[in-house]
C-alpha cells in the first residue's frame, strides 16, 4: 500500500477522533447544562408556534379545538412553597412559583373525570413530597385557585414504565378529556399541550404506535411516538387527536436517531441544537383499566366518608 494512502487514512482517523472527543467534551463539560436547555427553549417556542400556524392555515376550524384542548390542561406544582397569581397585560392571569418557592417543579395535569381525577407523568412526581393542582377558569371573570393533589396510582418505578400517575384533587367540577378507545394511526395529526413555554401548544404527527403492554401494578397501556415540538414543562400534558380525544400523556423527549446511540451526551448535543430533529413519547392508558382505577378510588373515598360519620345538625348525611 502506498505511503500516501496510509498517511491519508491515518489523518482521517485522527480528525474523526478529535471531532468525537470535541463533541463529547462540549456535551459533558460546557456550555453549562442550563445554557443548553435555554437554547432548546429558545428554539422550541418558535417551532411550537410555527406548527400551530401551519395547522390553522390548513384548516381554520381547528383554532377552536386548539383553544379547548389547551384550556382543559392544567398545571402541576411539585414541592412548591409558594405560588404567585399574576395579571397578564391585556387581560388574563398566570400562576408562577414565588421567588422563595424552593425547588419548585412545573408539569402539566390532564383531567380525565369531572370529579377531579387527573393524569400526569410519574417522573414529574419523582422525589416530591407534595403536589398541588393549579386551575385557571375563564368565566365572567378569570379566576385561579390551587388544591392539594393526592396520588391515587403510580408505578413502583417509572423508569421501567409506565411513566404515568393518577391524581385526585378537590377542585370542584372540571371538564375532562375523553380517553381514546382505539389507538391512533401513523401519520395522524396530533396536538400536544403542556406547561412549557407559557402553556404553549404544538402540533405534529404520529411516528409510531406501540402494542398494548401489561406493566407494573396491573397497568395496561401503549406508547405513542410523535414529533410535536415539546420541551421541559410539557411532561404530563395531553396528546390529543383532531377530535380532541386524549391519545397519550406527555412523557419523554429523545434526541434524533443519529444521536440516540450516545447516552446522555446525545441529549446534551440535541439541546445545544435546539431540539431540532428530536421526537417525543407519550403514554396512553387503557380506558377500561383507568375507569376501574377511578371507580375503586371513589369507593374508598365513600367508605372513608361513611366511617367518619358525616351528619349535619338536622340528622341528614352530607355527601362528600
Amino acid at each position: 500500500m502506498p505511503k500516501r494512502t496510509v498517511s491519508f487514512r491515518v489523518s482521517c482517523w485522527l480528525i474523526a477522533g478529535v471531532t468525537v472527543v470535541g463533541i463529547a467534551t462540549v456535551a459533558l463539560f460546557g456550555p453549562p447544562q442550563e445554557l443548553a436547555r435555554e437554547r432548546m427553549v429558545a428554539s422550541t417556542i418558535p417551532r411550537k408556534a410555527a406548527s400551530v400556524e401551519e395547522l390553522q392555515n390548513l384548516d381554520p376550524k381547528t383554532e377552536e379545538l386548539l383553544r379547548i384542548v389547551t384550556d382543559k390542561t392544567e398545571v402541576l406544582f411539585s414541592d412548591c412553597k409558594g405560588i404567585v397569581i399574576e395579571e397578564i397585560p391585556g387581560g388574563g392571569l398566570s400562576m408562577v412559583p414565588a421567588e422563595d418557592a424552593g425547588t419548585c417543579r412545573l408539569a402539566a395535569v390532564v383531567p380525565v373525570a369531572a370529579d377531579g381525577y387527573f393524569l400526569t407523568a410519574a417522573h414529574a412526581l419523582d422525589g416530591s413530597s407534595s403536589q398541588v393542582v393549579a386551575i385557571l377558569r375563564d368565566g365572567e371573570r378569570m379566576s385561579a385557585f390551587v388544591a392539594p393533589a393526592r396520588v391515587v396510582w403510580i408505578p413502583s418505578d417509572w423508569r421501567v414504565r409506565p411513566d404515568l400517575a393518577l391524581l385526585h384533587a378537590d377542585v370542584g367540577s372540571v371538564e375532562p378529556f375523553q380517553v381514546a378507545e382505539t389507538p391512533p394511526s401513523k401519520e395522524d395529526t396530533v396536538v400536544l399541550t403542556g406547561s412549557g413555554g407559557g402553556h404553549a401548544t404544538s402540533v405534529g404527527r404520529v411516528l409510531a404506535v406501540g402494542p398494548v403492554i401489561a406493566g407494573q401494578r396491573g397497568s395496561i397501556y401503549r406508547l405513542v411516538r410523535h414529533n410535536a415540538p415539546s420541551m421541559r414543562g410539557d411532561s404530563g400534558g395531553a396528546l390529543a387527536n383532531l377530535k380532541g380525544t386524549l391519545i397519550g400523556i406527555g412523557s419523554t423527549i429523545h434526541p434524533p436517531d443519529w444521536l440516540g446511540w450516545l447516552p446522555y451526551i446525545g441529549s446534551r448535543i440535541s439541546n445545544l441544537m435546539g431540539g431540532v430533529g428530536s421526537y417525543s413519547q407519550a403514554v396512553c392508558p387503557d380506558p377500561g383499566w383507568l375507569d376501574d382505577l377511578i371507580a375503586a378510588d371513589r369507593r374508598r373515598r365513600m367508605e372513608d366518608w361513611l366511617v367518619e360519620d358525616h351528619v349535619d345538625d338536622g340528622g341528614t348525611s352530607r355527601l362528600p
